[in-house]
């Protein structure tokens, strides 16, 4: 996961690379799943297999649908607007049982809207708009 965060995905994240964007999400998904699919196998000397097919199922069950949530509002935030925003109700629709729904529920209805993630601070407006006189009005000349 660090790999994919810290080296893959940050150079695909411009709207002109956004099919290498969701491939290389998809990979990152289908190589979480390998792990734990493999981590549950019986270790024949290979190493792993301290795991149970139970690991396999929860990361199914949890971990996939969150990993292609966050893909979704990664594609959305990068400039998928409209199919990633059709993507993440289906998806909200296909995991209302999942015990992050309502959060993305909430996120979605946040993303739409344009409004900063909760603990951020939204962006700062100039006050009363541009001085006029353009930029140098706005500079002081001393001892005014």
């Amino acid at each position: 996961a660090l790999v994919y965060e810290g080296l893959i995905l940050p150079p695909l994240r411009r709207k002109s690379t956004l099919p290498q964007l969701r491939q290389a999400w998809e990979k990152r998904i289908q190589h979480e799943g390998l792990v734990h699919s493999e981590w549950g196998r019986p270790s024949n000397g290979r190493g792993g297999g301290e795991g149970t097919p139970l690991d396999l199922d929860r990361f199914l069950a949890e971990r996939r649908p969150q990993l292609l949530w966050e893909m979704e509002v990664d594609l959305f935030s990068v400039g998928d607007q409209k199919g990633a925003a059709l993507r993440m109700l289906q998806h909200i629709e296909k995991n209302m049982g999942h015990e992050h729904a309502a959060d993305w529920i909430g996120e979605f209805e946040r993303i739409v809207k344009g409004e900063p993630e909760p603990g951020t601070a939204p962006a700062p407006s100039p006050a009363g708009g541009p001085k006029k006189g353009g930029p140098e009005a706005e500079k002081e000349e001393p001892g005014s």
